[in-house]
């Protein structure tokens, strides 16, 4: 009797194992044949960052985590099941609305690349970051050992240069990137503040931008009008948690966006925020909310 019960639940248990094999490949198979696009998400994780980037071969970019466990909840949504890593996540620069969601992210997900700050980067979350990225054996790089990372086909990503030095405050040594993908141009400009986005103008006068992550979630100490005019952006998003303390977004910022004829999204109004490229059309948007 019990040999019985015992194969029963063998040949189950292979059945199963078969089952999960099928459906394992069937996805694989029509994850493979989707439509080749960018995908460029602003998660609305609060008052915080976390910017999730898909390119058209299918490399997975995460900038920054958030403040808390939002970002992971949301990347479940956006990744697909079977996906338990992540090719290269940047962490823009220490302060918790930027870095503390990665360490509940790296839980569920593996950090195949890890781009930080690490000579400077002295919280507890870093070291817990570090100590992550050892564990699961990811190439840790420094950003000034970066210039560019080329995604495919008319697609990278490039780690743009300032003076990074120990002296500047964290904001202003956040990590700025810029993707050029399928024509569609977005410059990340983490928290960085006026007085570093001079410099940024100097280093890259003929930079053209499609779309602005606005920096430093909108505040009065960040975005002028000399960034505006010379990268010439046609929207703008901003991550910004709904009522917070801060008055992110400034209202002259605000203002300064509109007089400069840019079309604004804010997480705090629209949820998450979805940019889609493709050859035929380099960007089209989609929202998770309706503007208010």
């Amino acid at each position: 009797m019990f040999k019985k019960i015992f194969f029963y639940f063998k040949n189950h248990l292979y059945l199963s194992i078969f089952i999960i094999m099928i459906v394992v490949f069937i996805s694989s198979f029509l994850f493979s044949l989707s439509p080749k696009q960018l995908k460029v998400i602003f998660l609305d994780v609060g008052q915080g960052d976390s910017i999730l980037i898909q390119t058209p071969n299918h490399k997975t970019i995460l900038i920054d985590g958030g403040p808390d466990e939002s970002a992971v909840r949301k990347l479940s949504q956006y990744l697909p099941w079977w996906q338990k890593s992540i090719d290269f996540v940047f962490l823009t620069h220490a302060h918790d609305d930027h870095s503390t969601g990665l360490l509940s992210i790296s839980q569920h997900y593996s950090f195949k690349n890890l781009i930080y700050e690490k000579e400077y980067c002295k919280t507890a979350t870093c070291k817990n970051l570090n100590e992550i990225g050892q564990k699961q054996k990811s190439t840790i790089w420094s950003p000034e050992k970066i210039s560019t990372l080329n995604l495919g086909p008319n697609c990278k990503l490039q780690i743009l240069k300032i003076n990074r030095a120990e002296k500047e405050t964290l904001n202003n040594r956040s990590l700025i990137t810029y993707l050029d993908c399928l024509g569609t141009k977005i410059l990340f400009l983490g928290d960085l503040e006026k007085k570093k986005e001079t410099e940024l103008l100097a280093n890259y006068p003929e930079l053209q931008i499609n779309i602005l992550k606005v920096a430093h979630h909108g505040s009065k100490t960040s975005t002028s009008e000399n960034i505006l005019k010379q990268f010439k952006p046609n929207l703008a998003v901003i991550s910004v948690g709904k009522n917070n303390k801060f008055n992110h977004p400034y209202p002259e910022t605000l203002s300064l966006l509109i007089k400069n004829h840019l079309k604004i999204y804010r997480t705090d109004e629209n949820g998450d925020i979805e940019i889609n490229g493709t050859k035929s059309k380099f960007y089209y948007l989609k929202t998770e909310k309706l503007n208010p």
